[in-house]
């Protein structure tokens, strides 16, 4: 059914390419590229990131869920895709049916995915989760030997990767170089056993950005795709795009004097005669209240500040200073407009700082449609 909310995101599917085409750059044409399409692309769209990405350089798919793996499997898709979260018995007969690779770090899932597998005469491909300090999912690095041992004895099972994630690369370096000490120790400890696992990789998008010395033979980049953000050494930049928008439309503007107060609570007087517009967008659509009285959004090119608060459905915004405004004229809340722009970085600033990116899943609803740019 066709939305007529006047909200809207644009996603520039050419700017996802080029920043998939930068990183596979940065990182070299030896080094396996597993573009994370995870949460439906953190809102960009699951097929839509996938294709790009692929067409951008990316080798394999990585998603959280077998249901996200289906469905780009039904959408086409046949690229390697690597569930990155564990999965229940339940779901062993689409993992096997949809040729999907597993994260496993137990003996016990294995033995039923190796039924399953043999009873379909197909063979599976795995990988192994090593916790080195993240202390989410995966097996500890002391018993990392014992469990490959033990997997690599039943039949139609292939572990085509191992790996682990980094906590901090986003942020800081000394708790990244010690989670890839124990990594390469583990690493180490296999090949000192004549046990060679084709493809191993640490390195998430803050990896790939400030530590090169960590690509192994494969990385695993999401938010790097999708939401330029900087490095920890500014010479460690990448040429990266946005690849979104976020947008809506004026719907009515009034004149107000001196001293007269706006929206809930009258947490905003106006200190002059003042122009203000009211925009179809609100928390409804995903603008963080937190933007009451300290967000801006282009109007013109003009950057145009948010007064009162937040409403669920609206926001008020101060066009004083835009000539000819009229109902029905763009408002970019994201993006860029007649040469100025205000970025998903810049909300995190206002928003009090934010150690990663703002992405388009963090705040867009989906009452918002999604509008796809090549």
């Amino acid at each position: 059914m066709k939305k007529h909310w006047p909200t809207w995101t644009e996603i520039h599917l050419s700017n996802i390419k080029h920043n998939v085409k930068e990183i596979k750059k940065r990182i070299g044409d030896d080094i396996c590229l597993m573009a994370v399409v995870k949460a439906d692309a953190y809102g960009h769209g699951g097929y839509e990131t996938s294709i790009a990405a692929l067409q951008g350089g990316a080798e394999k798919l990585g998603v959280a869920s077998v249901d996200e793996g289906i469905y780009l499997r039904k959408k086409g898709i046949t690229a390697p895709i690597l569930i990155l979260g564990l999965s229940f018995e339940d779901v062993i007969e689409d993992i096997v049916k949809y040729n999907l690779m597993q994260t496993v770090c137990s003996e016990d899932f294995v033995s039923k995915l190796s039924k399953e597998a043999v009873k379909r005469d197909k063979t599976v491909k795995i990988n192994i989760k090593v916790n080195t300090g993240m202390n989410r999912i995966g097996v500890e690095p002391q018993n990392t030997l014992e469990l490959v041992r033990k997997i690599q004895k039943y039949q139609n099972i292939f572990i085509e990767g191992i790996y682990t994630h980094l906590a901090t690369s986003y942020a800081e370096s000394e708790y990244t170089n010690f989670q890839f000490n124990k990594f390469k120790d583990v690493l180490n400890e296999l090949n000192n056993n004549n046990i060679d696992i084709p493809y191993k990789h640490c390195c998430n998008s803050g990896g790939v950005l400030n530590f090169p010395h960590m690509y192994l033979n494969q990385v695993r980049v999401g938010t790097l795709i999708t939401t330029p953000f900087p490095a920890l050494k500014r010479e460690m930049n990448l040429d990266l795009k946005e690849s979104f928008e976020f947008k809506s439309k004026i719907i009515f503007i009034r004149k107000l004097a001196k001293g007269q107060s706006v929206g809930y609570n009258r947490m905003y007087y106006t200190d002059k005669n003042t122009k203000i517009a009211i925009v179809s967008a609100g928390w409804g659509d995903g603008i963080p209240r937190e933007l009451s009285n300290k967000g801006f959004v282009l109007v013109h090119g003009i950057k145009c500040p948010i007064r009162g608060r937040v409403c669920c459905d609206q926001i008020i915004v101060d066009v004083t200073e835009v000539n000819d405004v009229k109902v029905g004229d763009e408002v970019v809340i994201i993006g860029n407009q007649n040469g100025a722009q205000i970025s998903a970085w810049e909300w995190g600033e206002i928003l009090g700082g934010v150690s990663s990116p703002i992405t388009l899943r963090n705040f867009v609803t989906d009452r918002v449609t999604r509008k796809y740019i090549e």
